[in-house]
């Protein structure tokens, strides 16, 4: 399947459910949710992103609107030194938190920020650089295209056709649609699992 606009898309739902009585803001939501659904399920390198930002006075960062999961946080200080930092749960971070202020060594996720520990004592001049998953950009014009359009489309309209059977009720369907929804997510991960390990890149355009 070649790659597909939004427009494009909510013509290939209207023809592979044999319904055209749906409108284009339903087909939309149905696309949205197939297309949220890929965001949480795979972990590849079109979803990762890098960020760089800095710390406020009590060492929160607040993570970007498009954070999945985070990958690595580096802290890079006033000298230029870069350090990776270490995870820990907050009441961790809490504890080291109150001590004296120094070079970060660890983080934890807290709400919406990240909360590093020790607090850093040049916040002015240093930063903090997050490597993370994110969430691809939402379609929301009829022109728009992204990694999924161009390189997966056929992926998200199985999900966008399992959100229809639901809607409608349609068991048997759903569960067809949500099959072959599932084995492509399967096999764009696997895809990408196997190209890891033997130092290869993700290309793929499955097949139906």
């Amino acid at each position: 399947m070649a790659s597909q606009t939004l427009l494009d898309l909510r013509g290939r739902v209207r023809a592979w459910s044999n319904r055209k009585d749906f409108s284009d803001e339903l087909l939309n939501d149905f696309i949205s949710i197939a297309q949220a659904r890929l965001n949480r399920l795979l972990r590849i390198p079109p979803l990762e992103a890098d960020a760089i930002l800095t710390p406020d006075s009590s060492g929160a960062v607040r993570v970007p609107r498009d954070f999945l999961k985070m990958i690595a946080v580096w802290y890079t200080d006033a000298q230029g030194r870069r350090v990776s930092l270490n995870r820990k749960d907050v009441a961790y971070i809490q504890q080291h938190a109150s001590g004296p202020k120094g070079c970060p060594l660890y983080f934890a996720r807290q709400g919406f920020d990240l909360q590093l520990a020790p607090i850093p004592t040049d916040i002015s001049t240093s930063s903090l650089e997050l490597y993370y998953y994110a969430s691809i950009q939402p379609l929301t014009e009829d022109t728009d295209v992204n990694w999924f359009t161009e390189d997966a489309p056929e992926v998200l309209l199985y999900g966008a056709l399992t959100e229809l059977s639901l809607y409608l009720r349609d068991e048997i369907g759903a569960g067809q649609w949500e099959a072959k929804f599932q084995n492509h997510s399967n096999e764009i991960q696997n895809m990408e699992d196997t190209s890891m390990w033997s130092g290869g890149t993700l290309s793929i355009n499955p097949t139906k």
